[in-house]
């Protein structure tokens, strides 16, 4: 899946799931998981050099991207497993119980800023060009965080674990499939409804992106 969709299933299983798992459903709790799930949900993709993700921050990410590549074996292979997944929610975890917030809000700005110019596309033209940068939500929600004046609670884990693991669950429906089980073997499982960037794909990121605005609707502040 590319990277648009990838954005969108995050959004999209944040604000699904939220409510049902008794997390924060104010506004500013709903954006800041909505668009970290995003981010999160390009996480997988750092294994491989050309991604969203590993382009977000210049160099840094580019040499963050060539050591995990280098350490997973490639792409889709050690950071498209359940191994990953449960590494990163444990990760996430530790991060959100440390007396500091920086490195977790330098991780969320950094997921938030390469996500937000993606789920943009999603909005009416004015609104997108406005926020297409990614920079306002990646400054607010990691200055938020950093001041402690946006908490780092179960929202905080269950974005960057759903994230993630909503992206290995996208490409597990492409023929590439994923090695679920990796490193304890390379076999990979999926189902291959569409192939990336195919017709289908473009189907399944429309139906994503009307079901985040759906979704979305009854967080936002409309006039009654």
């Amino acid at each position: 899946m590319m990277a648009h969709g990838h954005a969108l299933s995050g959004a999209v299983g944040y604000l699904a799931a939220a409510g049902p798992l008794g997390l924060p459903t104010d506004g500013r709790h709903m954006a800041a998981g909505v668009l970290l799930s995003a981010g999160a949900a390009l996480a997988p993709d750092l294994d491989h050099p050309g991604s969203t993700l590993s382009r977000a921050g210049g160099l840094a990410t580019q040499a963050i991207s060539a050591l995990v590549n280098a350490v997973s074996g490639g792409h889709r292979q050690l950071t498209h497993s359940a191994l990953f997944i449960a590494a990163v929610a444990a990760a996430s975890t530790w991060l959100s119980r440390q007396s500091s917030h920086r490195p977790a809000a330098i991780i969320a700005g950094v997921l938030v800023a390469a996500a937000a110019p993606l789920l943009a596309r999603t909005l009416p033209r004015g609104l997108a060009g406005a926020t297409a940068a990614g920079l306002v939500p990646a400054v607010w929600i990691g200055h938020g965080i950093d001041t402690g004046t946006l908490d780092t609670g179960p929202w905080f884990v269950t974005a960057i674990a759903g994230g993630v693991a909503l992206h290995l669950l996208g490409d597990a429906l492409t023929p590439g499939g994923i090695p679920v089980l990796a490193p304890l073997t390379n076999e990979r499982f999926g189902i291959p409804l569409f192939t990336t960037g195919g017709a289908i794909e473009t189907i399944v990121t429309t139906v994503l992106a009307a079901a985040a605005v759906w979704l979305a609707l009854p967080h936002l502040p409309l006039p009654t």
